[in-house]
């Protein structure tokens, strides 16, 4: 069997965007998120952590248009 890419999957992204922002470091977490977010616009985790790590850095904005987006996806069941 031919395992999917890593960089290609939304879950990984999460998770690793997650992994890389409890270690401190934000700004490759929110690469990771944003990756995540581009691949699976739907992921409700992708947008809802990216706003906390955008939140995290002060890039207020910014985090209040990821949560919005996260606000107004079905829900947490997916991503």
């Amino acid at each position: 069997a031919i395992e999917p890419q890593h960089g290609a999957n939304a879950l990984y992204q999460v998770v690793l965007g997650d992994y890389l922002f409890e270690a401190g470091a934000t700004i490759t977490a929110i690469n990771a998120y944003r990756t995540a977010a581009a691949i699976e616009p739907s992921s409700f985790w992708a947008h809802r952590n990216l706003g906390i790590a955008l939140f995290d850095i002060g890039s207020y904005e910014e985090a209040q248009s990821s949560f919005e987006q996260a606000v107004n996806l079905p829900g947490p069941d997916g991503l």
